[in-house]
């Protein structure tokens, strides 16, 4: 009487039959493909992609660089004509920017000066805490003193 299979020997011989079946599907497929047009044709293209992802290292390498040509002529226009600039890289008054990630235009931004802020609201405070005064000539007033025309 024969014995039956251990477990393990089962394994061994699924795994066997496994990788017979798989060398088979495998070369079959490998076969059919080498000698198809789409071999040719995706050979093509997956030179045409490698060809354009050069392009574009080169391409971001060169947007790189501009856009930092860009952000030192305007920090150096900045310095020169721009209000002071307070931590970070913000300036008070009107001053230029350009941001990198929607880089379709440079824009004249405002960031109002704190003192002077505080100032308007200062002189408002007091001008108006008798309760006796006309706006328009307050406004007329405040303006006068706090906006400098260049």
């Amino acid at each position: 009487m024969a014995k039956p299979m251990r477990v393990c020997d089962r394994e061994i011989v699924e795994r066997v039959i496994c990788n017979k079946y798989q060398e088979s599907k495998t070369d079959a497929f490998t076969k059919e493909y080498e000698g198809s047009n789409l071999k040719k044709e995706l050979t093509g293209k997956l030179k045409e992609l490698r060809d354009f992802e050069l392009d574009m290292k080169f391409a971001s390498g060169k947007v790189e660089e501009l856009q930092k040509d860009m952000e030192e002529l305007l920090k150096r226009y900045n310095e020169e004509h721009a209000g002071k600039k307070t931590y970070g890289d913000n300036y008070e008054d009107a001053h230029l920017s350009y941001n990198r990630y929607n880089s379709s235009d440079i824009d004249i931004d405002f960031d109002f000066p704190r003192k002077v802020k505080i100032g308007i609201q200062d002189e408002i405070g007091l001008v108006t805490m008798g309760g006796d005064f006309e706006a328009s000539e307050l406004i007329a007033q405040l303006v006068a003193k706090f906006v400098k025309w260049i």
